[in-house]
């Protein structure tokens, strides 16, 4: 938006509430006339403001035109959104980031914020959803869709690969399209002895969800990644959706047998007494936070394994023929990046990579998962840090040991002047002119723009067989940047 567009807007908004406290007691058509200005104007600069933002994201040479994306679950386990490369804008239209509707998406967090006198399945919640639903629809949020991104777009073919068009029925994963189309991949790549795309299997962090990254992994895709982005259903996100189509709302840890706790203090109980280094929690709910957490990343792990397994066997035909199995990538962000670091310690040989964003490896004082600390990172990895847990932070001393005792070559550094939530959509949804959600909005576009940057050139040296070729597109060009070269030398470190 800018300086001046802040100050316009600032300035248009008092005129017209002076207007309506001289001249709206007199006229109440003025009053609605003004009030509707006020909301056009505020509105306008909302959607320039997103607009703008995802247009400097994005930015232009993008290996394949559009990306694909459609929503697939695990039989009796969870749901998972798949990001891909496609050629074609044919089927459904764009697609929104929030698959259960932006309405659904902002109750979530709503019932989180007022767990404490908020029953989320009582009758009270859902008049409040209704409301938040039809209220939420009048501001940008529900406009906003993944740009060039479609829903069930035809997958696009791997550079190099040469295969013939044929005719063959293809059912959408909804069930309501049954229509025999032409499928440029009915000749199975791997009859070929040719390679697909690489695989990224994607967890999301602790109070988080999987559609908090959706423009980022349209840009993986867009670059000739597949991403399985999973929605978690071990109570760690505000609301997910099960398979019955109950819903499942975020899971505090317990004080006792019958008791939830209703506090976030509760999850981290500060001690007053203790003063050493590392002693964060309280002793007396020390095993009780820790037992709890173990048993929700073992369920964390177990679904990010099956997700990674029914993409390769079970999904679509024209997913699994375009995905490379020998290149499957484990990601994840926050406590995503405990969940995929843990699945790739237990399961080396189903991994080349790991791309690890602002991980949470230290728990009550004591590095952890155990597994990962014990065995160390088994592949080449990528940490990408933030600045609040910085210098002598237990979380970036606890980073750092992996980083230094991982068994291949890995990298690290630190996204400048950024805090926890720079790795999450949020300048494509609200205008970052100013602090929105009371996070701190300063530099957190370019920090994902340096996220994005410096972990694709991570990838390409996962996967070679990514073509370098670009192909010019429609979109606004952006300014090429080394991210490894811009952060101070002293956040950097490599371990050979």
């Amino acid at each position: 938006m800018g300086l001046l567009g802040i100050i316009a807007l600032v300035i248009s908004i008092l005129g017209a509430i002076v207007g309506i406290v001289f001249l709206g007691f007199f006229d109440y058509r003025f009053m609605l006339v003004a009030l509707a200005g006020i909301y056009i104007l505020g509105m306008s600069f909302w959607y320039y403001d997103v607009s703008r933002s995802v247009a400097q994201f994005q930015g232009s040479g993008h290996p394949y035109p559009y990306a694909g994306t459609r929503m697939l679950r695990v039989p009796g386990s969870v749901r998972y959104r798949v990001y891909y490369p496609a050629d074609t804008t044919t089927c459904c239209g764009k697609v929104s980031p929030f698959y259960d509707g932006v309405g659904a998406f902002a109750f979530g967090y709503v019932t989180l914020g007022l767990h404490n006198c908020l029953n989320p399945d009582g009758c009270v919640s859902c008049i409040i959803e209704v409301i938040l639903r039809i209220l939420i629809n009048i501001v940008p949020l529900a406009w906003i869709s993944i740009p060039t991104t479609y829903k069930n777009a035809d997958p696009a073919i791997p550079k190099g690969v040469d295969v013939k068009d044929s005719k063959k029925n293809r059912k959408s994963i909804d069930g309501k399209r049954d229509t025999e189309v032409e499928s440029k991949i009915a000749i199975s790549i791997e009859t070929k002895g040719e390679k697909g795309f690489p695989l990224i299997v994607f967890s999301h962090g602790l109070a988080g969800t999987n559609e908090e990254h959706s423009i980022m992994f349209s840009e993986f895709a867009r670059h000739g990644y597949v991403v399985a982005a999973i929605a978690h259903e071990d109570g760690s996100a505000p609301r997910a959706r099960k398979e019955d189509g109950s819903n499942l709302w975020f899971v505090f840890p317990r004080q006792d047998e019958e008791e939830k706790c209703h506090d976030f203090a509760c999850e981290f109980p500060r001690d007053p007494d203790a003063q050493l280094e590392g002693q964060f929690w309280n002793a007396d709910r020390l095993s009780l936070f820790t037992k709890f957490r173990i048993a929700q990343v073992t369920q964390r792990q177990s679904e990010f394994h099956s997700v990674r397994n029914h993409i390769l066997k079970d999904a679509p035909e024209e997913i699994r023929r375009i995905i490379d199995p020998s290149f499957v990538i484990a990601g994840g962000f926050s406590y995503g990046a405990t969940t995929a670091a843990l699945d790739s310690v237990l399961h080396p040989k189903d991994y080349v990579g790991a791309i690890l964003w602002d991980g949470w490896f230290y728990i009550d004082g004591t590095e952890w998962p155990k597994a990962v600390h014990e065995k160390g990172i088994q592949h080449k990895s990528l940490f990408i840090g933030s600045t609040a847990f910085s210098g002598d932070h237990p979380y970036e001393t606890a980073m750092g040991r992996l980083v230094k005792t991982a068994k291949q070559k890995s990298t690290f550094f630190a996204l400048p002047n950024s805090s926890h939530e720079h790795f999450v959509d949020l300048p494509f949804w609200v205008p970052t002119g100013r602090p929105a959600f009371c996070l701190e909005a300063k530099g957190h576009l370019s920090n994902l723009i340096m996220a994005k940057e410096g972990t694709l050139k991570f990838l390409k040296t996962l996967t070679p067989n990514v073509p370098n070729k670009e192909e010019p597109d429609t979109q606004s060009k952006e300014v090429k940047r080394d991210p490894m070269k811009e952060v101070k030398k002293d956040s950097i470190s490599t371990q050979n």
